[in-house]
């Protein structure tokens, strides 16, 4: 796809003539605005469209493209349309040459929503309005969407009016446009309409005329109106929130992964929300993988202590750990965004970043969420825990108990994976019925998948599958041993119908939302929390594979352990291993978001539960106590 970028530069300004001209730090504006779109990954080309010669050879001095359009055009939109008038375009985002500081990624974000999108003309992004004084104020242009992303309306009024006390959030556009290069060249024919003359909004004549503008919430930094209502600094102390009263929300989540997919997975589904819902940046770190001696002293021992250390005690302990590059690399991303410490968060998942999750927040004077509950440091010393409710979390002011995993899946991102997926393992043909995803967990201190479990009970499954027409599409995890996944290859070779069989073994790509966004029905062995929680989330039906539980001293206080809870001589919190996944997996069946496969031919449909997307309800619950 042909993407065009075009920044509309007039030298004529009311205010501030021959304004992009202006010097910036030894550089004309234009410069500045024309090197930050350059870094745009999916731009092919790039031109300034200019009324005025003193703009274009400024362009062209400095190595950029430049072409001089015509010095009667009303608005910028025509100034853009008159430059690509001759291009083989199928997109063309239109850049304001005022905006020095433009991040490349809200040049790629305003491109993909037309790509991603067949239904919209056009496009453009918003970010959330945050400042008490932006309300009223006629300059700052406020968006209301419809569910789907649709533009419903602007204003230079604060829309929507909040009659209740319902908590919905107000958002400013942000003055980026993309529009199809066959709708552009039709929308500068149009007339004007009434709303957009009384607003003076141009983008209204595109609503009024009833066609399509999609808008996406920003996940670049978006600064938005860092000063105050006349133009000085911001008054002192914590700025408020325009809705709510609440301190202003994150404008950064400094994720931090261990490495582990599962693990990144939660916390990349919690971190995206954040940055759909507040419109904020993030940014992802490794974290060391200590062993032996090291982990013991280093996590387990002195990780105790971090919840009472100083700020260069933790400093130090972060270099004792090797982590002292991931403290730099932290404050050059602050530095960068230029964000404020008490507006950053410190996010990870798993017991073994949590203690540089507490120690990189602190250090920072940032806040700290964990995602599941850490062994050695506990949820206390946290601003934020989320904690799935099977592994019994403390009941705290700071925690949130969620039904399954956070996750990395957005149902507005399904489809997109689904034709990246079928187009690497199409269809068998277009009469194929639907597609079944089989999710396939493995081996660990609880369960085991057998060879023989493969003939018994995936074998049936997929021909039963295939004697009714569903297209078939298997994954292993990083946990199937060598033997199963063996025996998995031999019976999904046999069958016809399986288009695509991922040994996770021998192809590191992760296949899940792909599959979930190809197929109506998806069968997961019970040893994976995460897979079913992709699953449900991904709105689909889900059928729980029965796998069996390893034997030994272990399974045999499992089962000691579950008969004396459900005689009520011991609280579901002894529970551990197995016996906490089957009350997940009950809460799962009796609220209908799961129910168990039988073995052999799966006979049964029922209808999908709703949705459960609990990465959305944590990122919204930290924002509603971000205060």
């Amino acid at each position: 796809m042909n993407i065009l970028g075009v920044i509309p530069a007039r030298y004529a300004s009311t205010r501030l003539p021959g304004k992009p001209l202006a010097d910036i730090c030894g550089k004309p504006l234009i410069r500045h605005v024309y090197e930050r779109a350059a870094r745009s990954s999916l731009l092919a080309d790039l031109a300034v469209a200019t009324d005025d010669e003193r703009i274009l050879e400024a362009v062209r001095s400095f190595g950029g493209r430049a072409v001089l359009t015509s010095p009667d055009h009303p608005n910028g939109t025509c100034r853009v349309a008159e430059a690509v008038a001759e291009s083989d375009a199928d997109i063309v985002i239109n850049i304001q040459g005022d905006e020095p500081l433009i991040d490349p990624a809200m040049i790629d974000e305003t491109a993909r929503l037309l790509i991603d999108d067949p239904e919209a003309d056009s496009s453009t992004l918003c970010a959330p309005l945050r400042c008490d004084a932006d309300l009223d104020d006629p300059s700052v242009v406020k968006v209301v969407r419809d569910l789907r992303g649709f533009a419903l309306y602007f204003s230079r009024s604060a829309i929507p009016f909040r009659r209740t006390a319902a908590d919905v959030l107000l958002y400013e556009h942000i003055g980026i446009y993309g529009y199809r290069a066959d709708f552009l060249r039709r929308y500068v024919t149009l007339p004007s309409t009434p709303l957009s003359e009384a607003e003076s909004l141009e983008q209204l004549r595109i609503l009024e005329h009833g066609h399509t503008m999609k808008v996406g919430v920003t996940r670049a930094a978006h600064r938005g109106h860092t000063l105050g209502p006349r133009g000085g600094p911001p008054p002192h102390g914590r700025r408020r929130d325009a809705m709510s009263g609440a301190a202003r929300p994150p404008t950064l989540v400094i994720l931090l992964s261990d490495g582990i997919r599962g693990h990144l997975s939660q916390s990349r589904g919690v971190a995206g929300w954040l940055a759909r819902t507040a419109g904020l940046a993030v940014t992802e770190m490794e974290v060391p993988r200590l062993t032996g001696w090291q982990k013991v002293w280093r996590l387990k021992v002195r990780g105790r202590s971090i919840p009472s250390m100083s700020r260069s005690d933790l400093a130090g302990w972060l270099d004792g750990t090797g982590a002292g590059a991931l403290l730099d690399e932290a404050r050059a991303a602050v530095a960068q965004g230029g964000h404020d410490e008490g507006r950053i968060l410190v996010l990870s998942a798993g017991s073994g970043a949590a203690p540089f999750t507490l120690a990189l927040a602190r250090a920072l004077g940032a806040r700290a969420c964990t995602l599941m509950t850490p062994s050695v440091l506990g949820t206390k010393p946290f601003d934020f825990a989320v904690v799935p409710e099977h592994d019994g979390p403390e009941r705290r002011d700071n925690v949130l108990a969620t039904l399954g995993a956070p996750n990395a899946i957005f149902p507005d991102e399904l489809e997109r994976r689904a034709a990246e997926l079928s187009a690497l393992h199409p269809p068998r043909s277009p009469d194929a019925r639907e597609g079944w995803a089989f999710l396939i967990g493995g081996d660990d201190q609880n369960y085991a998948i057998s060879p023989s479990w493969v003939d018994e009970t995936l074998a049936p499954l997929l021909e039963e599958g295939a004697r009714r027409g569903a297209d078939l599409y298997v994954t292993t995890s990083r946990r199937t041993s060598l033997d199963a996944e063996s025996a998995i290859e031999r019976v999904a070779s046999a069958n016809g119908a399986v288009r695509m069989l991922l040994l996770a073994s021998r192809d590191p790509m992760n296949p899940v939302p792909g599959m979930l966004g190809l197929c109506a029905r998806a069968f997961v062995t019970e040893d994976s929390v995460s897979m079913a929680s992709e699953a449900v989330t991904a709105g689909r039906e889900v059928l729980l594979l029965r796998i069996g539980r390893r034997g030994g001293l272990r399974g045999a206080l499992q089962r000691m352990t579950e008969r004396l809870v459900n005689a009520h001589a011991l609280p579901p919190g002894f529970l551990w291993g197995p016996p906490r996944f089957d009350r997940l997996f009950a809460a799962l069946e009796e609220a209908g978001y799961v129910r168990e496969a039988s073995t052999g031919a799966e006979t049964g449909r029922t209808q999908p539960a709703s949705p459960l997307n609990e990465a959305r309800r944590a990122a919204e619950w930290i924002l509603e106590r971000w205060a």
